[in-house]
């Protein structure tokens, strides 16, 4: 039993990578066979040396001297089995035999440090994984409804919120107006989740994105062989997917005059021919659009025609700059952080108040969409814990007034698209008055179709003692 014993115990010591035994003296009393030939010795030759001589950068006449143990010591030398320096973690113990010490032994627990670098990193990573779910899980459980990803809930923004409740159940066409950056399509994404038909398409063109001699195919498709490069079999427009759904045109100001005229005889008929067709097509969508751009002034310029003006901006809203909100950038900076950290694998917890202060002195003529690229550049010289001034050693505040367009800036008696609601409001009832209250003829008075004044008489709360 003891000899079958001793030889587990020798074939376990030989299993170790480096193992090495000295007496109270220094003395080399057992090296395994592996460790014989990293040191590029025979072993023959080893026993009975002196460690000092063997390793010249051991310790282990240290631990004989302190009679306390190293556990996670880092040690590098040369491997001659490799033929380069390695950096090992080493473990050095004292043995003890009733009371007396009699010696040290040392082995080391990983080939080479990189392996534990390796490791660490793998850790890292599934930690990262951990916290990016446990930040969507945060995110999913705390948001209740669309209107909750619209991060903010100061009183301009929660203005916009309520009217799209207000309008979202009610099919009418909207218009979202403001500066780059206000994240026009978050608010349309909203009212499209609100409304009736969130179960079907939700179809969105970028009317900047596309060239103007593509425009047409793009929003009306067509059919086989209508012109050279055609699709066999023809194809769909978008808003012929848009079909029972929902149609936002982005940047709508960018739509040439031809596609505008194609695009109101949709909206008044609810039917398209594609191009090359010959049959019409019904369709049924709900219209969004939004823009940046001053249409009411584009449509006293001629570039965007005025019975199409009317027909998309049934309810006008204006998403406010982030300048007119700066109470909700608290807020924003803590959602835009944790997108941050789940895109780039970050640990940031949190941004300080100085920083905070830094960031709200700034007019910010880009919007939400400047104050996100501003704390992903900050972000990556952060990396973990929470983001300071430090952090931003690059971002220069500018207190200036930046003009935003002129259908957006205020006026004394309120913003521009207020007081032309108020104009149209007293057209409407001056209309009905002169109709003596016959809508039909209201209508043709305004050169509005009827649909299209019934929308703005529930825009504009217009009773009937008003007419």
């Amino acid at each position: 039993m003891t000899e079958q014993l001793d030889r587990y115990m020798r074939a376990c010591i030989e299993a170790f990578y480096n193992f090495i035994i000295v007496d109270a003296k220094g003395k080399i009393v057992y090296v395994n066979q592996h460790y014989a030939g990293v040191l590029g010795r025979k072993l023959e030759d080893i026993i009975g040396e002196d460690i000092q001589k063997v390793i010249p950068n051991t310790r282990l006449k240290e631990v004989l001297r302190t009679q306390k143990e190293e556990i996670g010591s880092i040690m590098s030398f040369y491997d001659h089995l490799l033929g380069g320096d390695v950096t090992v973690v080493c473990n050095r113990r004292p043995i003890w035999e009733n009371g007396e010490l009699i010696g040290v032994m040392a082995e080391t627990t990983n080939r080479n440090l990189s392996e534990v670098e390796i490791l660490y990193k793998k850790i890292n990573e599934i930690q990262v994984e951990n916290n990016k779910y446990r930040e969507q899980i945060e995110t999913l459980t705390t948001q209740r409804g669309p209107l909750d990803a619209i991060v903010g809930k100061s009183a301009p923004l929660m203005e916009v919120k309520k009217a799209i409740v207000d309008y979202a159940s009610y099919n009418l066409p909207v218009l979202f107006t403001g500066e780059t950056g206000t994240g026009k399509e978050m608010f349309s994404n909203a009212i499209q989740q609100l409304g009736l038909r969130n179960q079907n398409s939700f179809v969105k063109i970028n009317c900047a994105a596309i060239p103007k001699e593509l425009m047409e195919s793009e929003l009306f498709g067509y059919e086989e062989g209508a012109f050279t490069g055609a699709k066999k079999g023809g194809k769909p427009g978008k808003l012929e997917l848009a079909n029972h759904g929902t149609l936002l045109l982005d940047e709508v100001g960018e739509l040439p005059l031809p596609a505008q005229v194609k695009l109101l005889r949709v909206l008044q008929e609810s039917e398209l021919e594609r191009i090359g067709g010959t049959h019409a097509i019904s369709v049924d969508f709900q219209l969004l659009c939004s823009t940046n751009r001053d249409l009411s002034q584009m449509v006293e310029e001629g570039t965007f025609r005025r019975d199409l003006y009317y027909r998309i901006n049934t309810v006008e809203l204006r998403i406010p700059p982030l300048r007119e909100r700066i109470d909700d950038l608290p807020l924003l900076c803590t959602r835009l952080i944790q997108k941050i950290n789940q895109t780039y694998g970050f640990q940031i917890f949190g941004i300080s108040q100085e920083a905070l202060d830094c960031l709200s002195a700034h007019s910010w003529p880009g919007n939400v969409r400047e104050l996100e690229h501003t704390l992903e550049r900050a972000a990556v010289l952060c990396k973990s814990g929470s983001i300071d001034k430090s952090h931003l050693v690059f971002f220069k505040p500018s207190t200036r007034h930046q003009p935003e367009p002129a259908h957006l800036a205020k006026s004394s008696t309120g913003s521009l698209s207020k007081q032309r609601g108020q104009v149209e409001r007293d057209a409407i009832i001056a209309a009905l008055r002169k109709a003596g209250g016959n809508k039909a003829k209201a209508a043709r008075s305004l050169n509005i179709d009827r649909s299209n004044l019934y929308a703005k008489i529930i825009k504009y709360q217009i009773h009937y003692e008003d007419e």
